[in-house]
């Protein structure tokens, strides 16, 4: 199964799923497949010539995504949202408005919310010192 994804002047395209493969070189043989299934469906991809290859790495999980949160024993809150496997990109959107949820119920009450600037940047400019926020990745 391949995906092409359109973003803004480049075009995602991908479609391997293989368990325990770490590696973060591209593969000629998996570029090949990816560009071969996608322009199936779209056969102006037969012109690519040069395009960027990278590897995305995309942890999967037997149990699906975990998007909760957790207040640790010595009481620091901490928001999971992992294992997507390759469905990230699109359930990110989702995913991130589901977090920014959770987060506001940790964040005291702000009576005056009157500004221009968008949720998201309201929101880290809440957090009391930058230094110890952390966004991790659990491989």
């Amino acid at each position: 199964m391949g995906y092409v994804i359109p973003q803004g002047d480049t075009v995602v395209l991908g479609g391997t799923f293989q368990l325990n493969d770490w590696n973060t070189k591209p593969n000629e043989n998996d570029t090949r497949t990816i560009l071969r299934i996608c322009s199936k469906g779209l056969p102006a991809l037969e012109q690519i010539r040069h395009g960027k290859v990278q590897v995305g790495l995309r942890p999967y999980r037997d149990n699906g995504v975990r998007l909760e949160h957790e207040k640790t024993p010595d009481g620091i809150d901490v928001v999971h949202c992992y294992g997507h496997s390759g469905s990230g990109v699109t359930l990110s959107w989702g995913c991130a408005k589901d977090v920014v949820e959770i987060v506001k119920t940790l964040l005291p009450p702000n009576p005056k919310s009157e500004s221009d600037l968008a949720e998201h940047e309201q929101l880290w400019r809440l957090v009391p010192n930058i230094k110890y926020v952390f966004i991790t990745a659990k491989l």
